[in-house]
C-alpha cells in the first residue's frame, strides 16, 4: 500500500512539472530590420477617375515591420491611399513608398491622361550571351512607345543562372525600361515579359558562359616556331607554355598533321592536359626513314596567339666503334623488314667494341653523327643482349651513351647473336668470331 501511494505521488509531480513547462512563455526572437523597398510596377498610367493598386516589396522578406507610408508629389494630378492610386487630372507626378522601419523609399512615375493609348505588343533588346559574374542590361519596350501603361511582369526560366533587377527608364528612349541582368553560373535562361495591359508576351534566351581568362601567348620551349628531332616511338614533350600563368593548354585549338599522310594517321598519338602537351609516332610498316608532324596551337583566329612545331620522328641507326673510330655502321630502313645484320669480328682489331644507337639529324642517310652525342639514344631507352654471354658480354657504359661489347672467348668460333630491342622494334646482329 505504501509503495502504491509513492507511485501516485510521483505521477502527480511529473504531471505538474510538464504542465508548468507548457505554460511558460516562449523567448521572443530578435526583430528583423528592413533593408530596402521596391514596387511591383515601374510606372502607373491612368485615365481620370481610374485607379490602380501598387504593392510595396519589403526586403528582407522576413522583416519584422513591413509598414509603409504612401505619398503623391502632386495630389492635384493623383491621390493614393494604402497603395491605391487614383487619377484626378491630366498630368504627371511621382508616387513614393517610405518604410516605417529605416525610412527606405521607392518611387515611380504616375501619368494621368484623358484617354489611354492601348498596348499593341512587347519587344526586348538583349545580349545573346554574357559571362559568369558579368552584368549587362536588357531593354523592354511596350509598344507603341507612347502607350499609357508600360508595366510588364518579368519571369525567369532559370533564376539560378541569371538574375534580373529593374534599373530605370532607358537613357536614349525614356519610354522604354532597362533591367540589369547578371550571369550567376554557366547555362541558359529565358526571360519572359508580359504586359499588364493586354497580356502581350515576348521572350528572349540568354546564354551565360564560363568566365575564362583568354590566353595572350603560347610557345614551344620558349619559341613560337620550333623544330624538334627525335626517334620512332619516343614520347615528345613539346614544353608548351601559355600565358598568363594558370590558363589551361586545353583552351587552345590544336592541330596535329602529318603532311605526307592522313590528318590522323595510324600510330600518331597526342595528348593535351592543363599544363602539358605530348605526342609520339610509331607508324606501322614504314617505307620512309623519317616522318614529320606539323603541330599547331592557337587561340581565337590565331592572328596573335599562335605557335608551331615541326616534330621529326626518325628510325634508328646504329654504330660500332673502337678507339673512337667507326668500324661499321648501318641504318634501319624499314621496321617491317626482318633485318639480320652480320659481320666478322677479327680479334686482332680489338676485343672491345662500343654499340651506339642514334637517330639521324636529317632525312639524308649519309647524316651519320659519329661524334654528335646529342643524337645518341640513351641506353635507358633500349636493350642489347647477347645469346652467349660467356663468349660475348654486353654491359652498359658508365656514361649511358653506349653498350660495351667485350669478346671473352677467342677459341670458340661459333657465331653469337646480339638482340637490340627498343619499344616495339627488335633487330638482330650475328657476329662471326674470327681468331
Amino acid at each position: 500500500m505504501k509503495n502504491y501511494l509513492l507511485l501516485v505521488l510521483a505521477a502527480v509531480a511529473l504531471c505538474f512539472t510538464a504542465c508548468k513547462k507548457n505554460t511558460e512563455e516562449p523567448t521572443p526572437s530578435a526583430p528583423v530590420a528592413v533593408t530596402g523597398v521596391s514596387l511591383d510596377k515601374t510606372m502607373v498610367g491612368l485615365e481620370i477617375g481610374e485607379s490602380a493598386t501598387v504593392k510595396a516589396i519589403i526586403a528582407p522578406e522576413k522583416a519584422t515591420n513591413k509598414a509603409v507610408e504612401w505619398s503623391i508629389a502632386d495630389t492635384a494630378v493623383a491621390t493614393v491611399a494604402n497603395g491605391v492610386v487614383t487619377g484626378v487630372a491630366v498630368g504627371e507626378t511621382t508616387l513614393t513608398a517610405t518604410t516605417a522601419d529605416g525610412g527606405h523609399t521607392a518611387t515611380i512615375p504616375v501619368k494621368v491622361v484623358t484617354e489611354k493609348v492601348p498596348v499593341e505588343k512587347v519587344g526586348i533588346n538583349y545580349p545573346f550571351e554574357i559571362l559568369e559574374g558579368e552584368e549587362d542590361f536588357i531593354t523592354v519596350l511596350v509598344m507603341p512607345l507612347d502607350a499609357t501603361n508600360r508595366n510588364v511582369t518579368i519571369t525567369l526560366s532559370n533564376p539560378e543562372v541569371l538574375s534580373i533587377k529593374y534599373k530605370g527608364p532607358n537613357t536614349d528612349a525614356p519610354q522604354a525600361d532597362d533591367y540589369t541582368i547578371k550571369g550567376l553560373k554557366p547555362g541558359t535562361c529565358t526571360i519572359k515579359a508580359v504586359s499588364d495591359e493586354g497580356g502581350f508576351e515576348r521572350e528572349c534566351t540568354i546564354t551565360v558562359k564560363e568566365d575564362i581568362v583568354a590566353p595572350t601567348s603560347v610557345t614551344f620551349d620558349g619559341k613560337t616556331d620550333q623544330e624538334i628531332y627525335t626517334w620512332w616511338g619516343k614520347e615528345v614533350d613539346l614544353k608548351a607554355k601559355v600565358t598568363p600563368e594558370g590558363v589551361s593548354l586545353k583552351e587552345l585549338t590544336w592541330i596535329w598533321n602529318d603532311p605526307n599522310s592522313s590528318s590522323n594517321p595510324d600510330g600518331l598519338k597526342y595528348n593535351v592536359t592543363d599544363d602539358k602537351a605530348t605526342l609520339t609516332y610509331t607508324w606501322p610498316s614504314p617505307t620512309s626513314r623519317i616522318r614529320g608532324v606539323d603541330v599547331r596551337a592557337f587561340y581565337g583566329n590565331g592572328s596573335t596567339v599562335f605557335a608551331r612545331a615541326n616534330v621529326y620522328f626518325q628510325t634508328f641507326a646504329w654504330l660500332l666503334r673502337y678507339s673512337g673510330n667507326a668500324i661499321n655502321y648501318d641504318g634501319l630502313y624499314s621496321l617491317s623488314e626482318d633485318f639480320d645484320y652480320k659481320w666478322n669480328w677479327d680479334n686482332k682489331e680489338s676485343n672491345k667494341l662500343a654499340f651506339i644507337a642514334y637517330y639521324r639529324s636529317s632525312g639524308s642517310e649519309n647524316a651519320l653523327p659519329r661524334y654528335y652525342k646529342e643524337y645518341y639514344i640513351p641506353t635507358s631507352e633500349y636493350t642489347l643482349t647477347s645469346s652467349d654471354p660467356s663468349k660475348v658480354k654486353v654491359t652498359k657504359s658508365a656514361d649511358g651513351e653506349s653498350w660495351e661489347i667485350e669478346r671473352l672467348n677467342t677459341t670458340d668460333l661459333a657465331a653469337v647473336t646480339l638482340t637490340y630491342k627498343c619499344g616495339e622494334h627488335t633487330q638482330t646482329y650475328t657476329i662471326n668470331l674470327i681468331p
